[in-house]
């Protein structure tokens, strides 16, 4: 099983051609990179501040002493709308904290993260009712990281 040269001369040329290849689509990059980093050079940075969480629907949920009482009428708008009693919902706060399912963290600037009791609100809204992550931004004041 031996090569012969024209077989050789073809790899060369074909490795060759990759080669030219990979060079063009880098210097196409790189001209593409310029290009970007030379418009956002003039685009000032967006920043969209924060809401407070404290402040949002669902911490008032957690604070009003009414939605506890399973026979008031908020005890049962609470039950409707989040599919469990609210002492369900205390008891998966409390198991949510001591597992240390969402760990206690700051942002870059020192803010302390949401609330866990908003969090698990935010989860069983849409294990209960199915809705998209979007309304639950709005109710909780957490914004949604997007992957972009």
């Amino acid at each position: 099983s031996s090569i012969s040269l024209s077989q050789l001369d073809n790899n060369n040329i074909i490795l060759e051609l990759i080669k030219k290849n990979r060079k063009r689509r880098l210097e196409r990059l790189t001209e593409y990179n310029n290009l970007i980093n030379e418009v956002n050079k003039y685009k000032p940075r967006m920043y969209y501040g924060r809401r407070n969480p404290y402040d949002s629907v669902f911490y008032q949920y957690t604070v009003d002493l009414s939605y506890r009482d399973i026979t008031h009428r908020n005890g049962k708008l609470f039950r409707r709308r989040f599919r469990v009693s609210f002492d369900m919902f205390l008891y998966l706060t409390n198991l949510c904290e001591n597992d240390n399912w969402f760990p206690k963290s700051f942002d870059a600037i020192g803010r302390p993260s949401s609330p866990n009791s908003v969090k698990v609100l935010g989860v069983l809204r849409v294990l209960g009712r199915g809705v998209c992550f979007d309304d639950i931004e709005e109710l909780s004041n957490i914004r949604y990281i997007y992957n972009i």
